[in-house]
């Protein structure tokens, strides 16, 4: 279990909890979500992102645990903390649709599929960035709000990347992520 839970520690090293936080946060905002399935969907994305890291050289999963902590604080659903854990799962591993669904079923699978529509816009020029805010206004107001708190942690590390990207993903924020934040009136977001 621990392999899962923590695979990037060294063994023999003195693990801690890496769910704590967010069960510190879930118990403050929704006593009664679904530790379980939450649990499961950390181990699940945990072992999918296993051996990846992160530009800053933290180990990938730190990243869909950091936007699902930032849903939790908004008092998010026990189907978009697991569509936040797993978000990242079918775009950077083999893990595909099918197997979330078996995994986790149609609604959170729904949700994640909802959030890699998303992805696929890149915001270059004006048609775009159009076509951004259209699809964010359509989208599933949970998977925007999963899609905000990705981006927000995303802000939060953007030191890690060359300052072309930088400045395109700040960009990015201003023009289509902050709207799309106000649109769900989240006028604050903490992690």
């Amino acid at each position: 279990m621990n392999s899962i839970l923590a695979p990037w520690a060294r063994p023999g090293a003195v693990q801690t909890d890496p769910l704590a936080g967010l069960r510190e946060i879930l118990q403050a905002t929704r006593p009664e979500a679904d530790l379980g399935l939450i649990q499961r969907a950390y181990e699940v994305a945990a072992a999918w992102h296993h051996g990846q890291t992160r530009l800053s050289g933290d180990p990938y999963i730190t990243h869909p645990l950091a936007v699902a902590t930032i849903m939790a604080g908004l008092g998010a659903s026990d189907q978009a903390l697991c569509a936040a854990l797993l978000h990242d799962t079918t775009a950077d591993t083999a893990c595909t649709f099918a197997e979330l669904d078996r995994e986790f079923g149609s609604e959170i699978t729904a949700l994640v599929a909802g959030i890699a529509a998303l992805d696929q816009g890149r915001y270059r020029d004006a048609g775009t960035l159009a076509q951004a805010i259209a699809a964010a206004k359509a989208a599933d107001r949970q998977v925007l709000a999963i899609k905000v708190a990705d981006r927000l942690h995303n802000m939060r590390t953007v030191e890690f990347l060359p300052p072309d990207k930088q400045l395109r993903k700040a960009t990015e924020a201003r023009d289509v992520f902050v709207p799309a934040a106000r649109l769900l009136r989240l006028d604050t977001v903490e992690s």
